[in-house]
Formats: structure tokens, sequence, C-alpha cells
């Protein structure tokens, strides 16, 4: 409606700054206008025709007449006919989603080769709620109820969104086979979204019980990437600190042979005290000594890692880290109890701009996760534990 009101009142308010008379046939490009307006009145029995020519020699203006042509108006394009809608597009719903969350009974996405997740509505008082189906993990419900309705808000970015029906170029933009799928299980029946993002950032969307393809805004695929680390808790490894005995951090240097010190804790033989020393080889033979403080500092990080921010779950998106585990930049092992237990941590190089802060990602090599993690924590490792002189 707002679209069609606009024609309406740019057409009403046009106004020409001259006119030239047309003197013969197809003088001014009257014989192949670039667009054409035609308005309806009376159910029809009468026709208002405006077309719209060829740019003026300084481009800023048009020439606009109507049937029959015996004149032509210059009229400004900047003041006028830009704010005019002119193409079939202009005219669609930008709204993809038309139903309700009310009637809609699951949301189910799809990230394919990485994972799953399902919403359901839960009434609770005065209030709806959208909660993850049989969560894996601890998760913030009001993180979940925005992302459960937010799905409903997609809407197309301009009139450029429609690209018709090309089924030649489904594979190419990464919809057959897509890369996610979002399903709406209504109560009556079920819509089938598929997605795709490609690697300069353009988004792409089909209909599953239709065929043309449309573009739409990124940060809404991207969203349906996340799954569940929409709503997870930052929380993703605890120990207590006296569990952790010892660890190694490990650091590559492209085309040099990787380096690492190691620590252990051990009991002082003569006052039974607990103690960190220094276990590699190298550090042992310069007789480097452990700065406490440093690495009780260090400890009391090591045992809660949360995520700052979660990025993904893709394989893909880790390898563009150096997360994939063939060749971490570094790489930390913590010894846990008595039991030989390892968990070892993949940690980025450093992403940040010159000058700004250190910006540090990292896995979990039994976990896909990728997060941004403290960068405190990161710096004090690259600095190391050695006490100084």
């Amino acid at each position: 409606d707002a679209q069609v009101n606009a024609l309406l009142g740019g057409l009403a308010g046009l106004v020409a700054e001259d006119f030239l008379s047309v003197r013969s046939p197809g003088e001014h490009g009257t014989d192949r206008p670039e667009f054409r307006c035609t308005l309806a009145y009376a159910e029809g029995k009468k026709k208002f025709v405006y077309n719209f020519g060829k740019f003026v020699d300084d481009r800023t203006r048009r020439y606009v007449w109507t049937d029959p042509v015996d004149e032509v108006a210059i009229v400004a394009v900047d003041r006028y006919l830009e704010q005019i809608p002119q193409m079939r597009n202009s005219f669609r719903a930008g709204r993809v989603i038309d139903w309700s969350p009310a009637d809609a009974k699951r949301i189910e996405i799809t990230y394919h080769g990485v994972g799953e997740v399902s919403l359901v509505p839960v009434q609770e008082e005065n209030r709806a709620f959208w909660l993850p189906e049989n969560p894996g993990h601890p998760y913030d419900r009001e993180k979940s109820t925005k992302l459960g309705f937010g799905l409903f808000t997609l809407s197309l970015k301009d009139d450029r969104s429609w690209l018709g029906v090309q089924p030649d170029q489904e594979k190419a933009l990464g919809l057959n086979p897509p890369q996610v799928t979002l399903r709406f299980v209504l109560k009556g029946g079920e819509k089938v979204f598929f997605f795709s993002l490609d690697d300069s950032g353009e988004a792409y969307m089909k209909k599953e019980w239709q065929e043309e393809l449309y573009m739409v805004p990124s940060h809404y695929v991207k969203i349906l990437q996340l799954l569940d680390l929409n709503y997870r808790t930052p929380d993703l490894w605890s120990v207590r600190v006296d569990q952790v005995i010892g660890f190694l951090w490990e650091k590559r240097i492209l085309g040099r042979d990787p380096e690492s010190w190691s620590v252990v804790r051990q009991r002082d033989p003569e006052t039974e005290a607990w103690q960190w020393n220094f276990s590699d080889p190298e550090s042992i033979r310069s007789k480097l000594v452990v700065d406490r403080l440093r690495a009780r500092e260090l400890l009391v990080g090591l045992s809660q890692i949360q995520a700052k921010k979660f990025v993904t779950k893709s394989p893909a998106i880790a390898k563009r880290f150096e997360l994939d585990g063939t060749a971490p930049p570094y790489r930390l092992v913590l010894s846990i109890g008595t039991k030989g237990e390892k968990k070892t941590l993949l940690v980025s190089r450093n992403w940040s701009k010159a000058g700004a802060a250190p910006l540090y990602f990292a896995r979990f090599e039994d976990d896909p996760i990728v997060f941004q993690i403290d960068a405190t924590l990161i710096d004090l490792l690259i600095q190391g534990l050695v006490k100084e002189e």
C-alpha cells in the first residue's frame, strides 16, 4: 500500500521545468519510452498514460509525456522521479513470513553437516516463551525466546532482492543442496525455507513451495548458523583449581618447529607444600623458576573457561581460524587429576587490528564450538611464567 500511494502521490505531484513541442514522430525519444504507467479510472473505462523517456543531456532531468503526445515535459529526476517506484518488485511485499507465532507449533533449524535444533512455544501465566526441545546444555530462556520470535521477522532488503526463477543458479548459490534449512511446523501444515551464505557475505533464500530465488539480510542466516549458540550460557568448562596438576603451552611460528614449555605441580621435599616447577627440558636446563603469583592468576582463569562470544560450530569456519586441529598457532594441554586426564585447548593468532585490544579465538579439541576467549588469559600464557630476577 505504501508503494502504491508513493506512486500515485509522485505522479500527482510532478512539476515540469519546461515543455518542448514534438514536431515529428519519435522526437525526444517519444517512440521508445523507458517505462510507462497507465492509470485506470471509473472501473477501467478511462485510462491515463504517463510515459517516461530518456534523460536530457545533463542526466539530471527526463522527458515525460502523456498520450497522445504533442509535447514533452522536462522533469527533474532528483526532486520528483526518484520518489516514484518504477519496477514491479517495488510493489511486492517485503515481509517473508506472513503467519504469526501463535500459528506455530515448532521451529526447526538444520545447519547441514553441523547440527540442528528445535524450539517449541511454552505458555507460562501471561507470557509466551520459545524454549529449546531436548537441550543438551544449560541455556538462557530469554535468549531462546528472543531467537524464536525473531525468526518471524524476516523481510527482504529492497526491490533487488527478488532474483526470479533461476534453476541453473541454485547450486552455485548454495541452495541445492542448501546450507541451512528452516522449518516452521504450523497448526495447518509446514513451511520450509532454504538458505545459504557465500564467502562475500551475500545471503540467499528459496521457499520449498516456490521456484523463485531471493537475496536476504545476511545477519538472519548467520543467526540460523549459530544454532543453540544463540542461547547457550557462556560457561564451557570448569574444574577445581587444585585438580589442575600441570599444563603444556605450545606455539607455532610459520616455518619453524613448535616451541613449548610446561609446568607441573609438585610437593616441596622439605616443606611438603605444593609448588609449581618447570618440567620441560629447556627450562630445567636453564634453571628457570615459576612465578607463583602469575601461576596462581593463570590457574584461576584456566579453571573456568567462558566464551566472551560464540562464533560457530562449523568445521569450515574453524579452519579459517586455524582451529581445525592440524596446526593451531597455540595449543594448551591441561593435565587434570591423577588418572592422566587431558584437556586440550586450541588457540588462534591475534586477530585484532593494529592498535586495538588483542583478540583471540579458541576451540576445545573435543568440541566443535569456536569462541572468543579472554585475551588476558592468553596474553599471560604468551608472556610465560618465568620469575624475574
